[in-house]
This record gives structure tokens, sequence and C-alpha cells, in this order.
């Protein structure tokens, strides 16, 4: 179901050569996962004989025992696919072999390409008798269908390059012993090969009771996703280890697919399954509310000081590019004009310019409360920034006399035009001043549209343009526990502050009464949409399923829906303010930038994307 498959990696108990208990291990351990809805199973090497049994491998009772102990498997793998590992003789040659079952059958069996002391390498693929079945033998992708997800087999030793970059799931049945710090190494070297390849990498490692002689082994299993760490088991169980995850084939291709560099993926040949992976309706994968946010909270100091050093490079360059001295920026009280004058700050404190040449403009409208109003007064005088008053509404009301516009109408018009008017008075102070308007929209409100037309859609530089609006509150918190102690109570209550325009009058009470939430919908939706849109190209279906997923309690499945149906009707009609939208810094791999972000004519249909 939407590409999401139930991968687990096993860690049973071995007995060396007692084929017999280990058969019955490897089959309870598939029926344990068959009840946690498991689609695929890995087994580590050669766990049906045990690693270590040394030249007892070139005795036939051994090969011949784990040929019938692989039937009474294959028997009992219907509903899951299975790799496990065997010894197989080939007329007069013994591998080292990993097989895959499926649903009831033996769809393949692949030879380690690794001579050892017992084992030859194999580099040709042919077709195998066992068992009364001619099967693939040799190196094969696993296809569930023309559409589905794709898996291969590949060997702890062979991790390396990108023989199976294409496929979506690595399986890797392996042996690696224990050894101090030997653990960081293996998982640093799995992380990277999940990333490099853009693949889901399935590890399973035999476990203590496959300890003998000087080797020790903890039996190490995880699942890692494109980089990603997933699931990982335990380590030195007694009684065997069981690691699940759900991994997302359609993620993986869609990374693969905008992976700047695209590798030549040597041509393998294929076997289709002919089966589909019964995946449960209910994830267990954990899906971030927030994908904007550093999944590790260690890594968040660093992760918002570089949002915030990126602004300020960006904005740097394009004042000494420009030779322009002075910015002017409007000042409203709000989360993004806030985040803009501390970017703003943070560019003239690191070029060494004096705060001075920052020009903040507070513009009250019909609808400005008290409480915006003065913190944006509060906000200029600590930051220590030139401040400006300029009220809009009496400019505002000869234009609405001007066009016409009947008394007390409060439409789009009568917002836009406060909108436009702020702009021009941006504008024109900083062609007096010879400064750079700085623009304060998110790429929220530029993926919604919400925003006007050569209003607050324009500027001649944005400096929020590449931040989503769920992240503005996270960044001015970070700013003022650290950079901007002295404006910290300030900061603090802006966070504090329902979000909204402020355009429409509050009716004689001075409270913000037009949120902008209870227009659009929650934002943490919106970002948590529009960051699967755009990166990975999900479905409206499939961004559906997994919202559910990750809101689960907190909003209902209708409003997720019907934000959804908004967000995609709102993303699409309003491209065409988007295309006219001024340069901003790229923070993130989501970009609506006109010139290399995200690209969709103005024309665009948007039926096809509500749900």
């Amino acid at each position: 179901m939407f590409g999401f498959v139930r991968v687990t990696a096993a860690v049973p108990k071995t007995a060396v050569s007692n084929i017999e208990a280990n058969t019955e291990e490897i089959i309870s351990f598939m029926e344990k996962a068959k009840t946690k809805g498991a689609d695929v199973i890995v087994f580590p090497e050669l766990c049906i004989t045990g690693k270590h049994c040394g030249d007892l491998f070139f005795n036939s009772l051994l090969t011949d025992r784990s040929a019938e102990a692989l039937e009474r498997i294959c028997k009992a793998s219907e509903g899951i696919t299975a790799v496990v590992g065997l010894p197989v003789r080939v007329k007069e040659k013994l591998f080292n072999c990993a097989a895959l079952i499926c649903n009831g059958r033996i769809a393949g069996i692949e030879p380690k390409r690794e001579r050892s002391r017992q084992f030859f390498d194999s580099s040709e693929n042919s077709l195998l008798e066992i068992n009364g079945n001619t099967v693939p033998f040799g190196r094969y992708v696993y296809e569930y269908g023309s559409k589905g997800a794709s898996l291969a087999i590949c060997f702890d030793s062979e991790l390396s390059g990108d023989k199976f970059g294409y496929a979506d799931i690595i399986v890797c049945p392996a042996s690696q012993c224990e050894l101090a710090y030997s653990g960081d190494v293996l998982n640093t070297r799995l992380n990277l090969f999940s990333e490099t390849n853009g693949v889901s990498l399935v590890y399973s490692s035999g476990g203590i009771t496959e300890s003998t002689n000087e080797k020790v082994y903890a039996g190490r299993s995880c699942v890692f996703e494109n980089g990603r760490l997933l699931a990982r088991g335990e380590l030195f169980s007694k009684n065997g280890s069981l690691c699940i995850a759900d991994v997302d084939t359609e993620l993986l291709r869609s990374a693969k697919r905008q992976r700047s560099a695209k590798p030549e993926y040597p041509k393998v040949e294929t076997v289709n399954l002919d089966f589909e992976p019964p995946f449960k309706s209910k994830l267990i994968r954990k899906i971030s509310r927030n994908p904007f946010l550093p999944e590790n909270s260690r890594d968040a100091d660093l992760y918002f000081r570089d949002i915030l050093n990126i602004q300020m490079a960006g904005l740097y360059k394009k004042l000494v590019h420009t030779g322009i001295k002075k910015s002017v920026l409007a000042i409203s009280g709000g989360l993004d004009s806030t985040l803009a004058l501390v970017s703003v700050v943070a560019t003239y404190d690191y070029a060494g310019w004096p705060r001075e040449n920052i020009i903040g403009i507070s513009m009250p409208g019909f609808g400005t409360s008290g409480r915006t109003y003065a913190n944006s007064l509060k906000l200029m005088r600590e930051l220590g920034i030139t401040a400006r008053v300029i009220s809009i509404k009496d400019a505002c009301s000869v234009h609405f006399k001007d066009i016409g516009m009947p008394e007390g109408h409060r439409g789009v018009t009568f917002e836009n035009v406060q909108a436009r008017e702020r702009t021009q008075v941006l504008m024109d102070v900083a062609g007096l001043e010879n400064g750079l308007a700085v623009g304060t929209g998110d790429l929220s409100e530029a993926a919604l549209g919400f925003c006007t037309y050569n209003g607050d859609q324009m500027s001649m530089y944005c400096v929020n343009g590449g931040i989503p609006k769920t992240m503005i509150p996270v960044l001015l918190r970070h700013a003022a526990e650290n950079a901007f102690e002295e404006a910290g109570s300030i900061l603090f209550d802006i966070i504090d502050t329902p979000i909204s325009p402020e355009l429409l009058p509050p009716n004689g009470i001075d409270e913000i009464t037009q949120k902008t939430e209870s227009i659009l919908g929650p934002y943490e939706l919106h970002d948590f949409f529009m960051y699967y849109a755009l990166k990975y190209g999900f479905s409206p279906q499939k961004i559906a399923f997994i919202a559910k997923h990750a809101f689960a309690g907190v909003y209902e499945d209708n409003t997720i829906e019907a934000t959804l149906n908004l967000f995609f009707r709102r993303f699409v009609n309003n491209q065409f303010k988007r295309r006219a939208a001024p340069e901003a810094p790229r923070v993130f791999d989501v970009s609506l930038s006109p010139v290399g972000g995200f690209e969709m004519s103005c024309d665009t249909d948007a039926r096809l994307w509500t749900i």
C-alpha cells in the first residue's frame, strides 16, 4: 500500500550443524514476523547450518539436509518473503548461498562472491536444480509485480558501490563478528551505503549462539533507509531478536530520481515474484509531524545556527554586490517580520555595519492590535535599529474613495489595498534612502498563495522565502535563548501571538480577531503536506495516509482531508504569484523559487490533486 513494505531482520538462536533445531527456530521466527504483519524477513548468513561448521561443509550429509530444511522453510513461507542462508552443492563445487523464498516457493538462490577454504565464488547467472525445482542461480533483482517494490540480496562483504542501486530494498545476510567499536564503524558503513544508493538496507548478522572459538557475535540487526536509521535490534540477546520497520519504496524512488549524480547501474536480470506484499494498513513507522525539524535534538543547535547563517550570508552577498548600505523592512510585531529583522540585524553585526542603517517601519492599519503594535516598537528599540511609524489608514481611505469602493466594504480589496500600500511605502522609502526593501514572507505563505500579488508578495530580496511557517517560532526561540537575549522577553511574546495578517478591524475589541489558521487550517498540516508533495512528489492519497498516522489523536481524519484539499487547491491555483516572486535564500531541499525551485504551469487544473 502506497509503496510501504514491512521488513524484518531476524537473529535466531543457532546451533552449529544442528539443522533440525535451526530450521525450527527459523520457522518460529517467520511465524512471529507474520503475526507482526511483516512482508520480508532476512536471516543471517548460513543460518540453517551455522557459520562455523568448518570442513564439515565438505560432507554431503550437511548439504543434503540443508536442502531438505529449505523445503520445510519454503512450505512455511506462505504470505511472506524470506531470505535464509545455507550451503549449496552444484556438481563438484560448494557455494555459500542465500535463498530467497516467497509465498511457498523458492524464487532464487544467490551465491556469495567470496572464495574461502570451503566455498567457491560465482559471478555468472545460471539455472539450478534444487528439490525438484529449477530456480535462478546468481545475482538477480526480484520484483513484486510491474509497479511493486524490488529487492536484491547483497552479502556483507559486497556492500560497496552501486551494484543494486536501482533496487528498492537490499537484504543483507551477514556474519559480522564483534570487536571493540566495530558496531559504530558498521553502522556508519551501512548508513552511508543506504544513502549513497538511495535504498533501504535490511541487515542481519549472527547472534551470541553463533559465537565459537575466538569469535564472538552480538546479533546485529538493523534497517536503514536512504541514510536514516529506522530500527535496530537488541544486542547480545539470549533468545535472539526481531528488528522490524516499515520502509517506503516510493520515497526511495523519488530520492533516486532527484539525485544530482545519476549513476549508470549495471544491467542485472530480474525475477518476477508474482506476489504482492500484503502490507497491513496500520503503520509502525514513526513519521514526524514536522519533517523540517531535525530528528535528533542533539543536532538542533547547529541546525538552527545553520539556517540563520544561510539567511545572513544570502543577504550579506546581496548588499555587498549592490553596494547598498541600508535595509528597509516592515515590522508588524508578528512572526515573519520578526525573523526577518533578526536575520538583518545578524547580517549587519557580521559585516560590522551600524544597526542604525536598518530602517524598520511599523505601519499600523485598520486591523492592527495594540499588542503587535507595541511589540514592533519595543523590538526595534531593543535591537537598536532606526524605527519609523507610518500609518497607512489615511492613504488607504483616500484610495478607497478613488476606486469607488463602497463604504463599509470588507472584502478582499479592503485587505489588498492595505498590503499594497505597505509595500509601496517600503519601496519608496528604500528608493529615498538608497536602501534594499527586504521582504518578510515565508515559504508556507508562498505555497498557499496567502499573500497579496504586488503587495507583501513583492520585495527586492525576501530573506524568509525559504523557511516554512512552523520553523519560524523555533528559530526565534533559538535566537531569544542565544544571540538576542536583550530582546528575549519580546521575542517570546511574539512567538505566543496568534498568526494574523491584521487587515480587518477588530470590532471595537483590541484583540486579534482575524486568525490565519482559522481561515486556512493548521500550518503544521500545510507544512507537512508541502514537504511530502514537493520533496518526494507523493500523491494526495498517500500524503493523507501518512498524515493520518503522524497526526493521530491530534486532528480528525476529515480535518486532515479537508485541509489537504485546501492546500492542493491553493497551491496549484496560486502558481502565478510564485512565478513573480523575488529572490530568496534556499534553506531546505524544498524550494518554490521561480528560478531553480518547483516548476509548474500557472494554468494547471487543480481537480486531479484533491481526494
